[in-house]
């Protein structure tokens, strides 16, 4: 179903108002943290503290105790050579009385080699409009940046570009597989093919489920996988080869055969075992939609030959480009690609620059102005700023334009103070002295900004200093 425009404005959520970055989103929300966190960087770096004369600080002991101080020389008393009064389960090693299994034995880091990946970051459009009426509706100045941290804020209003590069050193073999149906992205073909297979199947085959007679015979344990808790049969069963194909390609296509082989258990209860037995009492087949030659019925492993074979080559072409929304990135497996763009988040959520720089010529193609003040920072406006000369102007114009250029970022109630001294700010003459300060805000002679400060645009001339 359709949204609403006003259903849209609510989903965006871009509060124009900004506050400190600090205060705008909670500290450490990452949304791709949970993919190779390495958590004990942070406990090493919250420990290691040191004192201001550079000793460090240790947290102290629970007990309060820190150990036996050392003499008067500054040493420490010696230790005992040989400590005999330790129990049989706090000796170094495994010993007759320690009931301490041994530690099994870590297997060695592989590491993968980096993608030659660029990530940058472009807002949703959609959303952008939505933005854009905002800024025209308040005619006030926004700062760039910000703006673009609140698109980077939430992922329903930003998408992912990725391009590989090219170049002497970079890798030649890598390519990107992009779902035409969600968008997913991949650096494999087979695992785009598992991902279409599990969550797509329906937009190219018809599947209907036929009774059958459950398997008859002897068997005395099950299959079953840890990650999903489906169970695959007896190893020996005929069609135990094929579950394990379907579950690893449609599911698990991200991980090597070897591992989830190693995720796949078996059970002995009974219970199980006639559990399994009637799931196979139904066995689905498969017919091909849209063929030109007769259809006729598949089982899995035919199907998916089929499809690899027929449909895949004209629906996956590779590509070096990509744009993948942000929300599908998120749900996406961990992979070295999402690695990649979890880094680039990192960096984005610092500075937004990819986002700063996607924002220039979509706001000025939709008739934004963008202009430079406050030590070279970047603002965005819907009007555009044209300095106006105090000399040209009319006495009550001509007020306000002096005050603003003697006292810049001031906000209307210091120029109703200093225009109607005495009176409140409420009264009709506050409000005919501020009057003429509408006008010079929506023709452009006065810069309204968002925090409700005033100043006047800048000639653009700049007076060359003598030697």
């Amino acid at each position: 179903m359709d949204k609403t425009p006003n259903q849209d404005k609510q989903d965006v959520i871009l509060e124009l108002n900004f506050v400190p970055t600090w205060a705008r989103r909670p500290p450490g929300v990452n949304p791709y943290q949970h993919v190779g966190e390495d958590d004990q960087k942070t406990d090493r770096k919250r420990h290691d503290r040191r004192s201001p004369d550079g000793r460090r600080d240790r947290p102290p002991r629970r007990d309060g105790n820190r150990g036996p101080r050392p003499g008067p020389q500054g040493e420490r008393p010696p230790r005992p050579a040989n400590r005999t009064d330790r129990r049989p389960d706090q000796r170094r090693g495994p010993g007759p009385g320690d009931r301490r299994e041994p530690r099994p034995e870590r297997e060695p880091r592989v590491d993968i080699p980096r993608l030659d990946v660029d990530v940058s970051f472009v807002p949703e459009r959609r959303r952008l409009g939505v933005v854009v009426r905002q800024i025209r509706s308040a005619n006030r100045a926004y700062p760039l940046q910000d703006v673009a941290a609140l698109f980077l804020g939430k992922p329903e209003n930003y998408l992912i570009k990725l391009e590989l590069r090219r170049g002497e050193g970079k890798r030649s073999d890598v390519r990107l597989y992009q779902c035409e149906k969600c968008k997913c992205i991949y650096t494999e073909k087979e695992a785009l093919i598992g991902h279409m297979l599990s969550l797509h199947l329906d937009d190219y085959f018809d599947v209907e489920e036929q009774q059958v007679e459950p398997p008859a015979g002897n068997f005395v344990c099950v299959g079953r996988c840890r990650l999903s808790g489906e169970l695959l049969g007896p190893p020996n069963y005929h069609g135990f080869n094929e579950r394990f194909q379907e579950l690893h390609r449609t599911r698990f296509a991200h991980m090597r055969v070897e591992d989830y082989h190693k995720q796949i258990e078996m059970l002995h209860e009974p219970e199980l075992i006639e559990q399994w037995k009637q799931s196979c009492c139904s066995r689905k087949v498969y017919r091909n939609k849209g063929g030109s030659e007769e259809v006729r019925e598949m089982n899995w492993p035919e199907a998916e030959h089929f499809f690899t074979q027929h449909i895949a080559p004209s629906v996956i072409k590779p590509a070096a480009r990509a744009i993948v929304p942000a929300d599908v990135m998120q749900k996406m497996p961990g992979s070295p690609l999402r690695d990649i763009v979890r880094d680039a988040w990192h960096k984005e959520d610092r500075y937004p620059l990819s986002l700063m720089l996607a924002l220039r010529p979509a706001f000025r193609h939709m008739h934004l102005f963008l202009f430079k003040a406050a030590g070279n920072t970047s603002f965005v406006t819907a009007v555009h700023p044209s300095p106006l000369d105090p000399t040209h102007a009319v006495s009550n114009i001509r007020n306000v334009l002096e005050f603003l250029g003697e006292h810049p970022g001031c906000k209307r109630q210091d120029i109703a103070s200093f225009l109607c001294p005495d009176q409140p700010l409420d009264s009709k003459e506050v409000a005919e002295a501020l009057s003429p300060l509408r006008w010079l805000i929506e023709k452009g002679h006065v810069v309204e900004f968002f925090d409700g400060t005033l100043s006047i645009p800048s000639s653009g001339r700049r007076s060359k200093k003598k030697k």
